[in-house]
């Protein structure tokens, strides 16, 4: 029955037509899937009927412990954000919410018993069917704990209902009937075998893939799992795959101990210099470049004009907690020590505890006058995320928890036009684009409403340019970096908002630079976000410590051309990593779904073809460098394994 509906979605799946030979293969891998979990079953309640009690409570009891036992693991991450939301206890109310969910199949046992008689029992079978098909309805994206419980219910209901009320009286054993136990054997002997090869197989790129373009599925991710307990991160090595020049190459072994890079000289900056560093969140690419759209942002469209552009900065996750964190510290997120805040969510993850100096600390070492402004849960200082400012204010927002644009530019000009003859960094982080996009009003496609959010940041990005405009003093002194924590999807992919995917939708930001008196240019050589601390750290004449996994940016607001030689990457708290290649390959690994994709970002910037079959070796040696590189760069500490979060 699960099979039958699961074949039923993927067949309807929306998004890209899938090939027919991989729809073959997906279909077999699924049914083959399916048919070892109920061969599991089907032992379990051989083995509870010839070994087992007969009494009826310890059958039910059995299999409370069984569901409690297989999804309890599966549960921990789907129910954490739920648990963190309650006003009590988090281990208790988490304790609680996956007893109660387990409870979900022992309940379907029993209402399927009482729906097993011949005037009830088409209601029992149409129950259990529909819930097999809610069960690719709801929770789409992710979930995989919530999608097994559901299907163990919905089978469990729909096997209780159609199984006899009693068992029948025993008969004397004819030849007809030895035979068909000797067939049924033999059939139960095949389902073995094909059940055994969807399992210990691994399926090729493109069919895992067109796996999970069923949301209900629910063999597949445990399998992946399983699969990636084996490819350990820690130790080090080298990229063992992708041939790579020796200067690249470098950066695949570990940076402890690595000598400071000294700063660039001379200082391109003037005495006392103030540098802004601004993040907008969930700002796209494209609208700083040749995206259409209805609304003007003037403000950014003007510094675009006056500074040094890089057409081709990725951000080094999609999450702002992790892509904000990995700015600040120069290192990826594998590689800081990340956990749960005390009485939240187990999958709401920050590196509080984690000891990397953030560059905000070197420059306040150094007398830098350090402020930031927060409007954001989770970006203030004892979060880890952003650390070591001298001055750190709090705006506390009135829409949803989130400062507007207006609330954070105010008090920041204010700060800024108190500034001494002192050096000065100073760092807004803007969320008035962020979902459901309703900063500027709930009229509207949602596209819309979130470039109306990016019109409120750029109104206060006018007032700042000319409040800088109108004070010499200050404009020959100020330095602006505008940039973004990530992108934003609107249906690429079949993907929307963020977090969710490494796709350059997500990754690709502006980055704009602006040094007074320097000429305005643009860079078309990729650069990442994790180039912002040694790029800042340089600007202020100071050395980047060597454990930094960026380069800086300065040479080319020089007017210099230089090659830089750190890897690009991309690392979620979704276990998911992305590589793009000196030679423009990107990439991307899911170790939860245990999927990889390869794109040739030259020919194919929209990411729509992936090349990793039809790649053979090569696309693989590609794999085994991402891997080299994580292998050699995660942090590794006893008893620590790098957290999922969402």
């Amino acid at each position: 029955m699960l099979a039958a509906v699961s074949l039923v979605f993927a067949s309807v799946a929306p998004g890209p037509r899938v090939p027919p030979g991989i729809q073959v293969a997906r279909n077999l891998y699924i049914l083959g899937q399916l048919v070892a979990a109920g061969l599991v079953a089907y032992g379990a309640v051989a083995l509870w009927r010839r070994f087992g009690p007969r009494s009826r409570l310890a059958a039910y009891a059995a299999i409370a412990a069984a569901s409690l036992l297989i999804t309890a693991p599966a549960l921990e991450e789907d129910l954490g954000i739920l648990a963190g939301k309650v006003p009590l206890p988090y281990a208790v109310v988490h304790a609680l919410l996956i007893v109660a969910v387990a409870a979900a199949v022992p309940l379907a046992a029993r209402t399927g018993r009482l729906l097993a008689r011949p005037w009830l029992r088409m209601l029992g079978v149409l129950w259990g069917v529909g819930m097999a098909i809610g069960n690719h309805l709801v929770l789409p994206d992710d979930y995989f704990g919530m999608h097994l419980v559901a299907a163990m219910a919905a089978a469990t209901l729909f096997g209780a209902a159609t199984a006899p009320t009693a068992p029948t009286a025993p008969t004397a054993p004819t030849a007809d009937a030895t035979s068909g136990d000797r067939l049924a054997s033999f059939g139960r002997v095949l389902l073995a075998v094909a059940g055994a090869a969807a399992v210990f197989s691994t399926p090729r790129s493109s069919v895992a893939r067109a796996i999970y373009r069923v949301p209900g599925e629910v063999v597949a991710p445990w399998l992946a799992r399983v699969r990636d307990r084996f490819d350990t991160d820690g130790g080090g090595g080298d990229h063992a795959g992708f041939a790579l020049d020796p200067a690249h190459a470098a950066w695949f072994q570990r940076r402890a101990g690595r000598p400071p890079v000294p700063a660039s000289s001379p200082s391109i900056l003037p005495k006392g210099p103030i540098v802004i560093l601004i993040t907008i969140d969930c700002m796209r690419a494209d609208l700083i470049t040749d995206a259409p759209r209805d609304v003007p942002l003037p403000a950014m469209e003007e510094l675009r004009r006056e500074a040094v552009q890089f057409t081709h900065a990725r951000a080094t996750a999609p999450a702002t907690a992790q892509s904000i964190g990995s700015i600040f510290s120069g290192r990826y997120y594998s590689e800081l020590y990340w956990k749960p805040w005390p009485g939240e969510s187990a999958e709401s993850v920050y590196p509080y505890e984690d000891d990397a100096p953030r560059f905000a600390e070197l420059l306040a070492r150094a007398g830098v006058d350090t402020v930031a402004f927060s409007g954001m849960p989770g970006l203030v200082d004892k979060y880890g995320v952003v650390r070591g400012f001298k001055e750190e204010r709090v705006v506390k927002g009135r829409h949803k928890g989130f400062a507007v644009a207006q609330q954070l530019m105010w008090p920041a000009m204010g700060r800024l036009r108190k500034q001494g003859d002192g050096p000065l960094f100073l760092y807004v982080h803007f969320t008035d684009a962020h979902a459901p996009y309703d900063h500027a009003g709930p009229e509207g496609t949602p596209y819309q409403r979130y470039l109306r959010g990016l019109a409120m940041v750029d109104a206060e990005l006018g007032e700042l340019f000319g409040a800088l405009g109108d004070d010499p003093s200050l404009r020959e002194r100020t330095s602006v970096i505008l940039s973004a924590d990530h992108g934003e999807a609107f249906g690429e992919h079949q993907q929307y908002y963020h977090a969710t995917s490494l796709y350059d939708e997500v990754l690709r930001v502006p980055l704009l630079v602006h040094v007074p008196e320097l000429a305005a240019r643009r860079i078309d050589q990729p650069v990442s976000l994790i180039d912002l601390a040694p790029t800042i750290l340089d600007l202020f004449g100071l050395p980047t410590p060597g454990e930094l996994m960026g380069q800086s940016l300065v040479p080319f607001l020089r007017g210099e051309h230089p090659t830089l030689t750190r890897p690009i990457l991309a690392d979620s708290s979704r276990l998911m990593r992305a590589l793009v290649f000196p030679d423009g390959f990107k990439i991307i690994h899911d170790r939860r779904r245990g999927t990889t994709e390869l794109y040739d970002l030259s020919r194919d910037p929209d990411e729509a073809h992936d090349l990793l079959d039809e790649s053979g070796a090569a696309g693989q040696a590609r794999l085994q460098t991402l891997r080299g590189f994580f292998r050699a760069h995660t942090l590794a500490r006893p008893g620590y394994r790098v957290p999922y979060g969402r």
